[in-house]
């Protein structure tokens, strides 16, 4: 089932919590979730921001999420743009905020963003994006800082068009009910009014636009869209304007077709990658296979016999990440002294020690052994670097 999500604003927020939950409770374990930086890479505070987003998943939702940072081409090394990209691919759910859109967009169509998310939605991923990421999911997206701040001419720029990958086809204003400016209009993501009807004139596919602390969830498998927050999802094209709020939902169907008097953007295929290339999970598939068996030699014949670029990229990152963690299962070699920890935690808990017993789980738990007590007795588990039970 493949989502892609969509926040006006308040992505951090307590607002939001209930939104992260559902979308995450659709995964039966701890998901593979990412987060994606780049939109703020420019930032000086963009390593506090990342562990803004870290801390708010830990805390609030009680899952870890992970960044595989990549802050922009000419920032960021080949190896963190590869890196990136097969985080992207592997993901389960893939998250994406605030920051610029404009520079979002020309750093992740630099690095081929696009045909990664769109491998990951075919494997049912969660994409979700807010703020300024959410700008981008459309044909053509809005440079809200070119215009509102440095004074450009309104104008649209390309954008990444993640929405027609599920079906959908529409520009996306996030902040649409904006009311900073106090004095001046500042709704439709700083627009105004008058820009904002402006641009939309340009344009050949009608506008979702996302009130502030509101989110719109885009389901492929019943193409369907469900409201959740304080505001609106409204939908605008032409002269007529829906919106639809918190509990109730609409049809894709529902969704103005492209004006046949305005030059439609350019059709991009469903689920494809953008060089039509096959997915690259199936080329990868038996190098992947001699990871998980410890087989290294095995994975090195794939990679020699690769022809494949992407494909290649892909397998170095994989085999940089296997030489840091080790292709021996560490479990094999801890396993008896964990086995004696637990049993002395048994122990401890039989004769009433809680106060003991709870302090042998934290450190097992400190050390990345998760501690699960079953009808059928205690049971661990060793997470690597990077995951979480």
């Amino acid at each position: 089932m493949a989502v892609i999500a969509l926040m006006g604003s308040g992505e951090l927020s307590p607002t939001m919590v209930k939104v992260h939950r559902r979308l995450l409770s659709t995964f039966g374990s701890e998901p593979n979730a990412i987060f994606l930086d780049t939109p703020f890479g420019f930032q000086e505070n963009a390593d506090v921001l990342t562990e803004r987003v870290a801390d708010y998943f830990d805390t609030s939702l009680g899952t870890t999420i992970t960044t595989p940072t990549y802050r922009g081409i000419g920032v960021a090394t080949a190896f963190e743009r590869e890196a990136m990209l097969d985080a992207v691919r592997q993901a389960d759910f893939i998250f994406a905020g605030p920051g610029s859109p404009s520079y979002a967009l020309r750093h992740w169509q630099a690095a081929g963003l696009r045909p990664a998310v769109a491998e990951a939605l075919q494997h049912d991923a969660t994409v979700v994006l807010a703020s300024a990421a959410a700008v981008t999911a459309g044909p053509q997206a809005v440079p809200v800082y070119e215009i509102y701040k440095v004074g450009e001419e309104p104008h649209w720029l390309d954008g990444l068009d993640l929405l027609s990958l599920i079906g959908v086809n529409a520009v996306v204003v996030p902040h649409f009910n904006n009311t900073e400016g106090g004095n001046h209009d500042t709704r439709f993501c700083y627009l105004g009014r008058r820009r904002f009807e402006a641009l939309r004139s340009q344009l050949a596919v009608p506008v979702i636009g996302i009130d502030e602390h509101t989110a719109a969830i885009f389901d492929e498998a019943t193409r369907t869209a469900a409201v959740f927050g304080k505001g609106a999802v409204t939908l605008v094209a032409g002269d007529r304007s829906i919106g639809y709020h918190d509990g109730e939902s609409f049809s894709f169907d529902n969704i103005p077709a492209p004006r046949p008097d305005r030059t439609s953007p350019k059709e991009r295929p469903h689920h494809a990658t953008a060089t039509g290339a096959p997915l690259l999970t199936t080329a990868t598939a038996s190098f992947d296979d001699a990871l998980a068996a410890g087989d290294a030699q095995a994975a090195a014949d794939r990679l020699i016999n690769t022809d494949d670029r992407q494909a290649v990229n892909a397998m170095v990152v994989r085999l940089a990440a296997a030489a840091e963690q080790g292709l021996e299962d560490p479990a094999g070699r801890i396993g008896p002294f964990v086995d004696l920890l637990v049993e002395l935690r048994n122990e401890a808990r039989g004769r009433g020690d809680f106060a003991g017993s709870d302090a042998i789980r934290e450190r097992l738990v400190g050390l990345g052994v998760e501690i699960r007590d079953t009808p059928d007795g205690t049971e661990w588990l060793l997470y690597r670097s990077g995951e979480r039970g």
